[in-house]
Parts: C-alpha cells; sequence; structure tokens
C-alpha cells in the first residue's frame, strides 16, 4: 500500500519529537540525519536475483548486470524487496507518496532511463533528505545471440576464386588473408573501424609457392608458416618474408601458440617429437608425438583459464580411424594429452573441423558451415540449434577460415567457386559486445 500526502511523514516524525519532549527533559536526543541508502533490491526476474549498485556520490541505484531481453514486461508489477536506509521514511511519484517496501510496484519509469525514477530519504530528524535515482538497465539485444553482417562488399575485397586452401588471420588492427592455387595471394585490411575496411593486395616477397597455408599462425606479433620441406618462414607485414634457421629443417607442423611460446611438430631421426620455442626461435624437443595425435588440418586456439594459465586445445585429421572429433590439449606445447568425448556427446568427423574459444565456450565447426558444436570443457559436445549458426549462403563455399579480432567478432571467410562469389562475414554474440556499466 502506498500512503498519499506528505504531511503523513510530517506528523510521523513530529509525533517522534513530541514524544521525546514528554520523557525526562535531562536527557538531550538527537536524531540521525543519514539520509544514504545502503542496500536495494527487486524480486527474481525468471529466477534470477540481480544485484543492485548504489553510487553514494551520483545518488544513482542501478544494475550493473543488465535483466534479460523482454525483462520489462515484468517490471510493470514487482516487489521491491530490499531498500534499507538507517531511518526515517522513503517516498515516491511527487515524493509526497510513501513507498512501501514489500508490495508490487511499477518500475517501468526505470528502464533503460539515465534520468532514472526519483525516490526521497527522510530523515528522523524531519528536515534532512536526499533523492535517489533508480535506473533498471535491461538488455536491448539478445545477448546469447550470435549476429552476423555481409562484410563482402569491402573495398577492394577480392574477387577472384578463392581456393580451397585459404587461411584468414588477425595479427593486431589487421585481417591476413591468403590463398593458395598454384600461386598464394595475399590481402590485408585495418579492420579497427568495421565500417569503413578497405583491403590491399600484397606482392609477396620470400615466401615459397609451397607452403602449407593451414599451417601458418600468430606468434610473438609476427606470422609463421611451413613450407613442403619442413623449413620455417616469418613475417611481421605479411608481405615480406624470411626464412627461420633456428627453427627450419624437418618441421611437420605449427600446432599453438601461446603468448611466449611456439609449438610445433619436429621430426628427428624418422620420429616425430613435440617442440617448442620462445622468442630466441631455437626449437627445445619434448615429448615424442603419440599415436593418434593429429597430423594435418591442424586448428587450435589458446585461452587463458581461471587460475592463470594458458591452455591449448586443437583438433585435426588423424591416421588414426575414429568417426568423432579428438581434440587434444596442453599447457606447455609439449605435452599434449586427448580429450576424447564420450560417445553420446560427440562431433561427428569432417575432413576439416575448426575450433575456437569463444565467449567461455569451445566451438567445433566443419567444412560444410552447417552447424556449430559446443561444450563448456572439451569433452561434452552438443551441436547448436537455436541462436549460434551460420550465415546460410556460406553452407558448403569451397574453402573457408575464421579469425577473431580483438573486439570479439568471429571473422570468415568462404572461398568462391566462379559461379558463387567470395564472401567474408562478421559476427558476434551480443554479450560479447555490451559494455559493462
Amino acid at each position: 500500500m502506498r500512503i498519499k500526502f506528505l504531511s503523513v511523514i510530517t506528523c510521523f516524525l513530529t509525533l517522534c519529537i513530541a514524544f521525546s519532549a514528554c520523557l525526562d527533559s535531562d536527557n538531550d536526543y538527537k536524531y540521525t540525519t543519514d539520509v544514504s541508502v545502503y542496500a536495494f533490491g527487486i524480486d527474481t526476474i525468471y529466477g534470477k536475483h540481480y544485484k543492485f549498485s548504489i553510487d553514494q556520490i551520483e545518488h544513482r541505484i542501478f544494475n550493473r548486470d543488465s535483466l534479460p531481453m523482454y525483462a520489462d514486461t515484468l517490471l510493470d508489477s514487482i516487489v521491491v524487496d530490499t531498500f534499507s536506509i538507517a531511518a526515517g521514511a522513503i517516498t515516491s511519484g511527487d515524493m509526497d507518496t510513501i513507498f512501501v517496501v514489500g508490495e508490487a510496484v511499477d518500475l517501468t519509469a526505470a528502464v533503460n532511463n539515465p534520468v532514472g525514477l526519483g525516490f526521497k530519504v527522510h530523515a528522523l530528524d524531519g528536515m534532512t533528505s536526499r533523492v535517489y535515482r533508480l535506473t533498471i538497465n535491461v538488455h536491448k539485444q539478445d545477448p546469447d545471440s550470435l549476429i552476423w553482417k555481409n562484410m563482402a562488399s569491402a573495398k577492394n575485397f577480392p574477387t577472384a576464386p578463392l581456393n580451397e586452401a585459404v587461411k584468414l588471420l588477425n595479427l593486431g588492427d589487421y585481417l591476413y588473408l591468403y590463398s593458395s592455387n598454384n600461386e598464394v595471394t595475399a590481402y590485408k585490411a585495418n579492420v579497427s573501424e568495421p565500417t569503413n575496411v578497405v583491403w590491399e593486395a600484397l606482392t609477396l616477397d620470400g615466401m615459397p609457392q609451397d607452403v602449407i597455408l593451414n599451417t601458418m599462425l600468430v606468434a610473438f606479433d609476427a606470422l609463421f608458416v611451413v613450407a613442403q620441406d619442413g623449413n620455417v618462414y616469418q613475417s611481421t607485414d605479411g608481405a615480406s618474408w624470411q626464412m627461420v634457421e633456428g627453427l627450419s629443417g624437418d618441421v611437420q607442423a605449427l600446432l599453438t601458440a601461446f603468448p611466449t611460446t611456439l609449438a610445433g611438430i619436429k621430426q628427428v631421426d624418422g620420429e616425430n617429437y613435440f617442440c617448442t620455442t620462445d622468442a630466441s626461435l631455437q626449437w627445445a624437443l619434448g615429448e615424442k608425438v603419440e599415436e593418434g595425435f593429429p597430423t594435418k588440418n591442424i586448428q587450435s586456439t589458446v585461452h587463458q583459464t581461471t587460475n592463470g594459465v594458458y591452455k591449448s586445445v586443437l583438433v585435426g585429421a588423424s591416421e588414426k580411424n575414429s568417426d568423432s572429433v579428438i581434440p587434444w590439449f596442453s599447457m606447455d606445447g609439449n605435452n599434449w594429452a586427448s580429450m576424447e568425448p564420450s560417445a553420446d556427446n560427440y562431433c561427428p568427423l569432417t575432413d576439416k573441423t575448426s575450433i575456437i574459444y569463444y565467449g567461455d565456450t569451445y566451438y567445433l565447426f566443419d567444412a560444410g558451415l552447417y552447424a556449430f558444436y559446443s561444450s563448456p570443457n572439451g569433452l561434452v559436445w552438443k551441436m547448436e540449434t537455436g541462436k549460434i549458426r551460420f550465415p546460410y549462403s556460406l553452407r558448403d563455399a569451397l574453402g573457408y577460415s575464421a579469425a577473431i579480432d580483438k573486439n570479439n567478432f568471429i571473422w570468415i571467410v568462404g572461398g568462391g567457386n566462379g559461379i558463387i562469389s567470395n564472401q567474408l562475414w562478421r559476427g558476434r554474440i551480443n554479450r560479447l559486445g555490451f559494455e559493462r556499466q
């Protein structure tokens, strides 16, 4: 219930003062002038409590974690179950209506409103008061949907059909795109301003034509790739390449790149060994590569775990027969362990599978780009059928490659075949683009 008229408060405070005057006149009673709000909370939204913060300088009450999309439909009659003050009374509306905690109220006027909905806190001294303004942040977009935008209209995007051997990488503010069809072609584009993407054709110097594009990765602020002869090449600008003497010779693959470590496979006396290097670019041999470890079409992802340690997970084609994707993980690049999924929760094997770690989740997708498979831990996989999906027109692209930029955008290029044009799409899960309040 709300009690109308500010006079009610005045009467209440007057009675308190009068009552005290009837007591022993030798006692000097002082009433608090504290008009701070110490806690605020509302009933659950879809079964979840949302914490509200209080800015005592600006006198604002707000929720940092926005309520779900469409939650505003529940706020026209919701219970404020917490409104903690030192003492006194709270008014709302035109500041002449007593606010009663625990009763349903209409808070829709506070939704995404920077001005906010006002509440006045009255101290027991009858004179001191302060207005707090409530803003309730509600998502305007579905936070869990992956939204795509076609970027193929970006200036100078290559129109010549991209071959099945295609690689897209992110280094700094740039995307680098490589394709090979008897001859390697390369392009780069600054994507720091996605609305103004301009592609530039690169003139390659020092890169052999037989490089294995799917081995290309980013490490130590540079691009690295392996050629068919087992030599490793490096570039800092995507155009000029040099052979790295300390890493070259009998290298079978580059596996992954931690912040301070590059990992690969090197053959010694006919046996394959894991190897790692730091910025000195000299291999150090690790454990022998065990049977079943991927040897071709290797794709990896690296992320920092909750305890601060970096972890890499990779997938690829193996000589061991299997009907499912078997990821492998490592914390250092020298020791790898299988993450074979259960028989009921696996991702079907394809000839080319990619993996990314995105939004605290692992995602696998295949050459057809029909669906994402997701997993919170890399062991139990499920096919995404709702909010996480690919643009339909990317299905069955001749070749594809994906990269993630520093703004959490997934970029995917799909190769054309002379009839279907090359495609470039940019997508992001909405919540990864939300700014924290």
